[in-house]
Formats: structure tokens, sequence, C-alpha cells
């Protein structure tokens, strides 16, 4: 079986926004073992017989000529739907860019705030944090806070804290600000 992966937005985001084409092509793929299966069973039909009579017969050969291109169709329909889904996933403009958000916060709440980056590792799925009065899910401020370390053209900001976590991979995301706190300090 074939799977093919069609990435929408970057690494960071969850496995549910992935969208995976494999149905079709699954299908495709038992409908070629089915009719491989029915091809076997008339060649082996022919071969069960004595020596004299081991010559098909006419419809014994229209029905594997049948068979057989009823599985060519199947391939080729099946490559067809690989190429698409190829061409797709490599064609940017095919892809529709992630929408961002407008920032929860501006720079200046977090730039007093980018020491919570370090806490990155530790956070848990139900921190809360108080910012500018407000108490706010941690992780998801983290998340926001670190797309403003990104070019501006990468920024994916979130504006729902208590739904972000369906579309966010935090671990992704923990992994990208370790790696960011490590350049930062070695530079």
């Amino acid at each position: 079986m074939f799977i093919l992966f069609v990435i929408l937005g970057d690494s960071s985001l969850c496995p549910k926004t992935v969208k995976l084409i494999t149905m079709e092509i699954k299908n495709i793929e038992t409908i070629i073992c089915n009719l491989c299966l029915q091809l076997i069973a008339v060649q082996q039909q022919i071969l069960s017989r004595t020596e004299n009579n081991g010559i098909p017969s006419v419809e014994e050969l229209n029905a594997q000529s049948r068979l057989i291109n009823s599985m060519d169709k199947m391939r080729k329909m099946r490559d067809k739907l690989l190429k698409e889904a190829a061409d797709e996933a490599n064609d940017p403009a095919a892809m529709p860019a992630p929408k961002s958000d407008p920032p929860p916060y501006g720079p200046a709440t977090f730039n007093r705030y980018t020491h919570l980056l370090r806490e990155h590792a530790t956070a848990t799925a139900d921190a809360i944090v108080p910012i500018e009065g407000k108490d706010v899910n941690l992780r998801w401020f983290i998340y926001n806070l670190f797309q403003y370390y990104k070019p501006v053209k990468q920024r994916l900001f979130i504006t729902d804290q208590y739904n972000f976590h369906h579309i966010v991979n935090m671990e992704e995301v923990s992994r990208q600000v370790a790696a960011f706190l490590n350049e930062r300090m070695a530079a």
C-alpha cells in the first residue's frame, strides 16, 4: 500500500491538520488484488486439466484478457492519483497558506515575558500564568512568544488559547524553542 502525506504549513502543525491521501489508493489496490486472485483462479483451472486438454478455451482467454486489462487500468488510475497528489504537494500555490491570527499581545508585552521561553520544556497543558492581569495558558503564551523570534513571513499567531493544542504540536515547538535557546546561548 502507498501512503502519501500532503503537509499543510510547517512541521509544528498537529497531525490532525495533515491531509492524508490513502483511501482511494487503498481501494484501487484492493480491487487490483481481487482481480489478481480471479486471474490466478482462471489459470489454476486451466492448469488443473489433463495434459491433453491444457489449452484454454476462448472464454477463458477472454476472461484472462479482461482481467489483465482491468488490472492495468486500475494501476494507471493509481499512478495518476499518486502523480496528482505529489504534484499538488510540491506546488506551493496549491497549498493554502496557514492563516495567522493577529498577535494576542504586542511586542512590548512579549519582550517583558521573554524569560518564559525557558519554561517550554516543563510547561504542562494546564499551566496558567498571569499576563497583564489576565490568566493565560502558559503553553499558548510560549507558542505565541516564540513566533516573534521567527521571520515575519513564518509567524503564525493563534489567539484561541483554549483550543490551540488541537492545532499545534507542542513537542515540535518545544524542540524548536530549545534549538533557538541553545543557538542564542552559543552566540
